[in-house]
Formats: structure tokens, sequence, C-alpha cells
């Protein structure tokens, strides 16, 4: 038998019955087995019957209490819809649909009820994605005890193939995405930058896990990459995941974060007019913080916040506060040597810069995104404290 009471019974047979059983010539239970239905949803029908009198019809679920689609939610559905469809072939994630209309118009909507509307409103472009099972995966016990790492290329802006990227850092313990920042390439100075912008907000890590790419250095020789010393410098343990298998959790997250960022920005591309990704940023951020914010987690059964907070009040956080803005400068950076050449001269970059006065043959180069610092010794030497800087240049 179909559950859907409109597709059964007519209108005025309900009528009739409703009529019968309001005026007590039936009980509540034979109503129920003449219309089908359990005593919830007949309760239901007969204050739907006494409030429209002669006017009364059935709609969906026995008379459609909660009401149509507002125009401000029907709205964010079809662009998003519309949207993936143009996003080569990618199934129309009805999470972030919901989502934003309840970032942006405050109605909750849940995940199944998007979908079911989408598909009956636009058939052709809510195609049934492949079932996939859940997955419980272990996490660690404190916040701050394991950040998860990863990076992905993405396409928002640029020609066809362009490709920028995407670098997200998650806390395994609480799943709060502690950072996404968006660039127009992976480099050990971005990967940095995000690891700094995390930091900033909660405290430097007991760990952190990543790959094997040649940024972060392969298991046993990550101490010689720029970022296992930064590790070392900031007593943070570096986790090279042996294989791509063994990131299983942030590849999760990279892969949901990537479809909902590129949905989010090519929509800001053509709504709000951004151009950039200094322009794209601030939507992020705010999508970010939704999520951390609402997203219940399918095998803490928590949201982020609430993961973090229940870690807080029973004293299980790792987190360690972080150096001095100075010495994050001294640490978060790329350290090469350079010679010292005649009149005290070194090279960098096809160009000869003129530094102080030193006894060395070799100096240390502390470079940044955009300037770079000469100094007499190896940064990380003495951990309190700025070697003898011998200049300061922009690139």
């Amino acid at each position: 038998m179909s559950k859907q009471l409109k597709t059964r019974l007519s209108s005025d047979v309900v009528a009739l019955v409703l009529a019968k059983f309001n005026a007590r010539e039936i009980s509540a239970d034979e109503a129920c087995v003449r219309l089908g239905v359990g005593r919830s949803r007949l309760y239901a029908l007969r204050t739907r019957w006494l409030r429209n009198g002669a006017h009364f019809q059935l709609g969906t679920s026995g008379g459609d209490t909660t009401g149509g689609w507002p125009e401000s939610a029907e709205a964010i559905a079809e662009r998003l819809v519309i949207q993936a469809s143009h996003q080569g072939g990618e199934p129309v994630n009805y999470a972030l649909i919901a989502d934003c209309i309840l970032c942006e118009t405050g109605i909750r909507k849940s995940r199944t009820a998007v979908m079911r509307h989408c598909r009956q409103m636009w058939p052709l472009l809510c195609l049934a994605p492949k079932p996939h099972r859940p997955v419980k995966r272990w996490s660690m016990a404190c916040a701050g005890a394991l950040w998860q790492v990863d990076s992905t290329p993405v396409h928002l802006f640029g020609e066809d193939g362009e490709m920028q990227h995407l670098i997200a850092i998650v806390d395994d313990a609480t799943r709060e995405i502690l950072c996404v920042l968006l660039v127009e390439s992976d480099s050990v100075l971005s990967e940095m930058s995000a690891f700094r912008a995390a930091v900033a907000v909660h405290g430097l890590p007991s760990a952190v896990y990543t790959d094997g790419f040649t940024i972060f250095g392969h298991e046993g020789q990550d101490i010689r990459t720029a970022y296992g010393r930064m590790c070392a410098a900031l007593c943070v343990a570096h986790i090279v995941a042996p294989t791509p298998q063994a990131k299983g959790k942030i590849e999760r997250h990279m892969r949901t974060l990537q479809h909902r960022v590129r949905a989010l920005v090519l929509d800001a591309i053509a709504s709000a007019g951004v151009t950039d990704l200094e322009g794209a940023a601030p939507v992020v951020a705010r999508h970010v913080a939704f999520w951390n914010a609402h997203h219940v987690n399918r095998t803490t059964g928590l949201t982020p916040r609430q993961a973090y907070e229940r870690c807080v009040s029973e004293r299980k956080t790792e987190y360690r506060p972080a150096p001095s803005p100075a010495l994050m400068d001294l640490f978060l950076a790329r350290h090469e040597q350079r010679a010292v050449t005649g009149g005290n001269r070194i090279q960098y970059r096809g160009r000869t810069f003129e530094i102080g006065p030193t006894a060395r043959k070799r100096v240390w180069l502390v470079i940044q995104s955009d300037v770079f610092h000469v100094v007499e010794e190896d940064p990380l030497a003495h951990r309190d404290r700025w070697p003898l800087k011998l200049g300061t240049f922009r690139l």
C-alpha cells in the first residue's frame, strides 16, 4: 500500500471519515484502520479538517503541513543546482544547498527534503549518485593532539586547465576545520602560511600528519625539508603517511571541501562579482565557520565546535602557546645558505645583494613570501632569538 494518503483516498472520503470520528460515531482505532494512518496523523488530519471545513483538501503526507518553499530558498537551490550542472557532471551537493539555505535565510531543511525537492523540480540535472557505505575511523582523544594537513588542486579562476590550490588543516579529535587557504600554487611557504593561520587561533599542536610529497619529505627524511625543520623548531612531531590510503580521514574532508568550495566560489563569481582568490577568501571563511558550528559528524555525533568544547570541559587538550610573532617569522620560512663573495656580496635569484660586514664565508637566508633576511648563522641554532642580521631585502 502507498504511504501517501492522497494517492489512496479522495479528499471527500477522508473528510467523511473525519466527520464521523469527530462526531464520535466511530472510534479512533476504526478511523485509523479506514484511513490507513496512525493516531498522530489522524489527529493532525482532524485539526486540518476542522480548520478548513468545506475547503479541506489532501496534500503530500496527508496535508503538507510545512507549506511550500519560500522564493528565497527556491532561488538558492536553483542557483546551486544549475551551477553543479556546469561542473563536469559532478553530482548535486544537497547537503551544501541545505546549509546555504539555513545560512542565508535561517530556514532549516534536511538534506533529504532538499534532495527530494530538487529531483522533483529539476530531474534532468539531479542525477542520483552511487550509494556508499559510511566508514568509522579512529581518532585522537585530545584536541590538538594531531592535525591532519592536505592540499588539492581546484579550478576556480582563469582559463580551462588553470588550477589553484586548496590547503586545509583539520583537527583529528574534534573534526574541526582549523584553516582553509586558497593559493595560486602549492609551496612550502603556502603550507607554512596555512599552519601559521591555524596556530594564531588555536595554538601549537603536538603533531601534524602529512603526505610524503616533496614539500613535506619522505618518512625518515622530513627533517631535511623546510617544513620538517619548522616542525622540529616548534617541537611539533611531524608524522609522514607511508601511503595515500593512510590519509583516509583528511582525504574525505578534502573531497567534501573541494566540492563545496568550488560550488560556493563559482556561485560568488556569478552572483557577487568575485574575481580573485582574495575576494573568494571571505566566502570560504564564512562557510567554514558555519560548518564547524552546525555540521554533525557521523562518527562523533557532535558538531566540531561541540566536540572541542567537550574536550575543553574534560581537560583533553594538548594545545601549547605559540612563540612570539618575530620567532614565528624565523621558523616559518625557507632557510638556504649562500657563499659570501668579495665586498660582502651574495647572489640570489640571479641578482647581487650587498650585505653588512661579516667574517663568515657562508651565510644563511631566511626566505619569506615577499622578503628575505640574511643572517650569520643557522637560523635554528638558537630557538629563543634571531641570529645577527646582515640585511633585509624585498623580492
